[in-house]
């Protein structure tokens, strides 16, 4: 190439019409794969003259509709990428030996329907115009599906997107800064198709075909008569293809890709959004109290602590990539998009903003709307953000899932089916606040099936499974939960979901988990519990608080204490825990467990289920309690029994169950050992002194979701945990379905006792409703008779055969020979 026309910028594409004819053979025989192949040829005066194109050693890879992408794919492509490189090379080499002329001018590809701008495109051209800023790309779309039967077009990147993709920084701040959109990406250059002398020559020896003789007009009537005009076939459907154009379905599936593309980037940047937020509210909180500190010390003179240290103890997270969704969503990144979003795509708003036609809701908030919503994007507002949640890709995902844990749910399963005609919840509007898991989803299903409308909040800011609320979203339940909350999105789920009853109705039932719900009707909205029929409250730390309303007369309606049924305590809690938590402490960690010493604070049934968990992984338990029996207990079971104060030196997992506050505090920190494990799964992180930690730590560190690392001042690190709160949930995805079927049909006969305790009618058709009568503002523990219920319904499943009775047996234990077979006071 001429040393003065280096610096002439390439303007033009000519392509020689045999390499056209080469390029289009090869891209059509290698379809439905992608072909690819080399350019040569050389610049004239800003001509970019490609010559000539050699085809890439190419290997079949089946491609489904779906998954053109997936890990088969890209093994099998594998091979080829690498023989496409060794032949380049070779070949390049071989033309430089007999045409000093010909340069690696680019390269060329085959796409389908106009789809072609993707990641692996770019980083080919990249390396490409790394080498040579002037080569381009060629793309030929097999399908023609635009631009008529020959689409041919050029590419290069632009010089501003070269430097981005080079420094790899694609966040919406540099973005901005460099004011790159998708149309920077790529310059199009025309194509003109040129024909050699020789090949002109040639066509114009082509003999053309000739034309048709017209018809003759006919001489005479029996002309006509004779050489009668052939009569046209009557109209039929057989020629109509009733079958699905495949262009269609193609077209169809690359949109697909590119809306879950779109919303995947979203989301990961929502994530970030809130992630960021969370870091500089605790930074903020953090100045705040240096700065007080250092007003105390400067009034008794001491020297001032530094003001900078937060950039040592906090690490802000890194923006995600924003590059991938770009090419796919054809949308400016910097600017503020607005979309028309179809039904089943809904948007986030902020608490101070309504959309017509939808529920409010915050961050990833799954409710469907019945029409379509126009959507704003504000960057670096944590709160916007929206997921698909449309009933096709849900039917996809979760179908299976949810009917896997109905077939292990036979409680629920069963209630279903037995109450079912009569409809017992019909009329009730049931506020939920539970964890929303797969488990929950069957729930609420169970809770709506039998005539409850129901709006629905997770009791823990970790412990929501986004595909579970999606799923319960997409049957119409307004669900305000999504996994990562902040304590501020968590109140203001709590406080839309108590205006999300159909016709502005509100409750008038409470299913609690933790007592939060209940709390702040009481505290905040009264009114509202004056046609309330009552509370059932699923755990040790709600049921404390219960008791402690009624104490204080603070109690306003009946409450039924779910968690002290024998079939929710004895199950959930010690059968639940003593498989959920080693679930989430391997999940988090990966950790060997055996030979280790584990400290289990507490001895209930929460306890004793963790510490035979741990003990049947090889672990060394030691254990901590206030109570004499229990602390009895646990010496009986063959554990070790002392104060925290002794075992934090020495333990090396450390697991709280009690449900009361500052059992982990900073003395016990400050004496653990390096990279002690701290988890609780009582329930609130108030067990664990979580703000003592992050206040007093040197630094620390995420290691991935749910999983800190603590640098202390002494040099040792903690390793804490789903932030101190359920370790079973935040770390992993909590009970297995069997067990929380037992407790969840507890929920469901609560609910159902709270509804109909004064209809007689009702309680005369099911016997175990009988004795329960008009309720007071009391808490009530679900009869014996129920409790046993509960135990019966999941017999079948577990293969049990259970003994009768006999008269004689009944009548000198003075029982009913149906049972209920123990007294309230028995402790099984």
């Amino acid at each position: 190439m001429d040393d003065t026309l280096k610096d002439v910028p390439v303007t033009s594409v000519q392509v020689e019409a045999l390499v056209v004819m080469k390029l289009v053979k090869h891209c059509s025989s290698a379809f439905p794969t992608t072909a690819t192949g080399s350019l040569v040829g050389m610049d004239k005066k800003g001509v970019l003259e490609i010559t000539n194109a050699f085809p890439f050693p190419s290997v079949e890879v089946s491609g489904t509709d779906n998954h053109q992408n997936d890990a088969s794919s890209l093994a099998a492509a594998a091979p080829r990428a690498k023989a496409n490189i060794v032949y380049q090379n070779e070949m390049i080499r071989h033309l430089k030996e007999v045409n000093v002329d010909a340069n690696n001018v680019g390269w060329y590809t085959s796409a389908t329907m106009g789809n072609f701008i993707n990641l692996s495109f770019i980083e080919n051209q990249y390396h490409y115009q790394r080498d040579n800023d002037k080569t381009v790309a060629i793309v030929h779309d097999v399908s023609k599906s635009s631009q008529g039967n020959l689409t041919l077009r050029a590419f290069k990147l632009s010089s501003n997107f070269m430097v981005a993709f080079k420094e790899g920084k694609f966040t919406t701040e540099s973005l901005q800064k460099s004011r790159l959109t998708f149309k920077d990406i790529l310059i199009e250059f025309p194509v003109t198709v040129h024909n050699s002398h020789l090949l002109t020559s040639y066509l114009h020896q082509v003999p053309a075909v000739p034309d048709s003789p017209e018809l003759p007009l006919p001489a005479s009537l029996g002309e006509i008569q004779r050489k009668a005009p052939q009569i046209p076939a009557y109209p039929s459907f057989d020629s109509l293809d009733l079958s699905i154009d495949p262009f269609l379905e193609k077209t169809s599936d690359l949109l697909l890709d590119s809306i879950e593309a779109h919303y995947t980037d979203l989301n990961n940047h929502q994530y970030y959004q809130r992630q960021l937020g969370r870091e500089q509210q605790k930074i903020s909180q953090w100045q705040t109290k240096r700065k007080q500190e250092n007003m105390q010390r400067q009034a008794a003179k001491q020297p001032l602590l530094p003001e900078d240290e937060w950039q040592r103890l906090f690490k802000l997270p890194q923006e995600p990539s924003r590059l991938e969704a770009a090419p796919h969503a054809y949308i400016t990144p910097t600017s503020e998009p607005r979309g028309r979003l179809h039904p089943g795509v809904v948007p986030a708003t902020p608490p101070q903003v309504a959309v017509p036609g939808t529920a409010q809701r915050g961050p990833s908030f799954f409710c469907l709307s019945l029409t379509p919503v126009i959507l704003e994007i504000r960057p670096f507002i944590s709160i916007d953000r929206f997921q698909l949640a449309s009933p096709v890709s849900i039917s996809f995902h979760l179908q299976d899932e949810i009917e896997l844990a109905e077939n292990e749910m036979p409680g629920l399963m069963a209630t279903r089916k037995k109450y079912a005609a009569d409809q017992p919840l019909k009329g009730a509007r049931i506020a939920g606040c539970l964890h929303m898991t797969i488990q929950t989803a069957v729930l609420i299903e169970t809770l709506t099936s039998l005539g409850a409308e129901v709006t629905w909040t997770s009791c823990n800011i970790f412990s929501t499974q986004d595909h579970a609320a999606a799923a319960i979203a997409a049957a119409g339940v307004p669900v305000f939960a999504w996994k990562g909350e902040t304590e501020e999105e968590y109140n203001w789920c709590l406080e839309q979901q108590l205006n999300a009853f159909k016709d502005g109705k509100k409750l008038n039932l409470i299913l609690d988990d933790g007592g939060d719900l209940t709390h702040l009707v009481h505290d905040k909205y009264p009114d509202m519990l004056k046609d309330c029929y009552g509370v059932s409250e699923e755990t040790t730390t709600g049921v404390h608080h219960l008791y402690r309303m009624l104490k204080n007369d603070k109690l306003l309606v009946p409450a039924i204490n779910v968690n002290d049924s024998v079939t929710k305590s004895k199950f959930d809690n010690l059968y639940g825990c003593r498989e959920s938590l080693v679930d989430g402490i391997k999940r988090a960690t990966d950790v060997m467990i055996a030979g280790k010493i584990a400290v289990v604070a507490g001895f209930g049934d929460v306890g004793k289920g963790c510490a035979q968990a741990l003990h049947s992984m090889g672990a060394r338990v030691i254990v901590t309690e206030i109570d004499p029996i229990n602390a009895l207990q646990a010496a009986m079971a063959g554990y070790q029994v002392t104060t925290m104060e002794k075992a934090a030196s020495i333990g090396q997992i450390f697991v709280t169950t009690t449900g009361c506050r500052d059992i982990i505090t900073g003395k016990h920190f400050e004496a653990m050992p390096n990279d002690a494990i701290v988890s609780n799964i009582g329930h609130f992180d108030i067990e664990i002194d979580v703000a003592w930690l992050k206040t007093n730590a040197a630094s620390v560190q995420n290691i991935k979701p749910q999983v800190d690392r603590f640098l202390m001042k002494n040099g040792r690190h903690i390793i804490l945990l789903a932030e101190g709160r359920l370790v079973n949930l935040g770390c992993a995805t909590g009970h297995s379905s069997f067990v929380m079927s037992c407790s969840f049909t507890n929920q469901v006969l609560a609910q159902i006792m709270l509804y109909k305790n004064a209809d007689e009618t009702f309680a005369k058709k099911y016997v175990e409703f009988a004795k329960s009568g008009k309720l007071e503002k009391k808490v009530y523990v679900l009869p014996k008779i129920l409790d046993e219920e509960v135990a019966r319904l999941h017999l079948a499943h577990c293969n049990i055969e259970l003994s009768s009775l006999t008269s004689t047996q009944a009548e000198y234990l003075g029982l009913d020979v149906e049972g209920p077979f123990k007294t309230d006071m028995y402790r099984y």
